[in-house]
């Protein structure tokens, strides 16, 4: 069963500099933490009631939404951004900075690490040989998918130029990655 489905979960952030994990409030509790203007907000179907609600509470939807991204993607004790890692994440000790920086790595590559909460989201490497490892098997993979897209008689030019764009960039980043190691 898909536990995430149910219940409104706390956030996992990473700041991957200060190598430490934070549980951030969620968009729905931070509104209902905001008093009611922002759940009037939220709720207002019509846009001509949602523009004179705005105009009411001196502030808009995209003030607030604003105010939560800024109020929960800073690290609290260094001010950098930190990173949404998904639900999922397991950090590693803090003195553990090896893998921190896989995971780090992981992250920037465009692993997340969230699942509806039935299974885990899959293989975390330990070492620095089979990170390097992980991610040549990864970049053989992601060229795979490239090169098939010519083939595929389902998407549009259009769509197919989308995804050529989206999988170069993937690879772009996991070669990049496997340059820095």
């Amino acid at each position: 069963m898909c536990r995430y489905a149910f219940v409104n979960y706390k956030q996992t952030y990473a700041c991957f500099s200060c190598r430490k994990v934070f549980k951030k409030v969620t968009f729905d509790d931070y509104i209902e933490q905001q008093g009611k203007k922002t759940i009037v907000l939220s709720g207002c179907k019509k846009k001509s009631e949602h523009d004179r609600l705005e105009k009411h509470y001196n502030t808009t939807m995209d003030e607030i939404i604003s105010e939560y991204n800024e109020s929960i993607n800073k690290c609290p004790d260094c001010c950098g951004l930190m990173a949404n890692v998904g639900m999922d994440f397991k950090a590693p000790r803090r003195n553990d900075t090896k893998n921190w920086k896989i995971l780090d790595g992981m992250y920037h590559i465009g692993v997340i690490f969230q699942t509806c909460g039935c299974e885990g989201f899959g293989y975390v490497p330990r070492t620095k040989a089979d990170y390097i490892e992980y991610l040549r098997n990864r970049l053989r993979e992601y060229q795979g998918y490239y090169k098939n897209i010519e083939f595929n008689t389902s998407f549009s030019v259009f769509q197919r130029r989308e995804e050529a764009n989206r999988w170069l960039n993937k690879i772009q980043k996991v070669k990049l990655e496997l340059k820095n190691q």
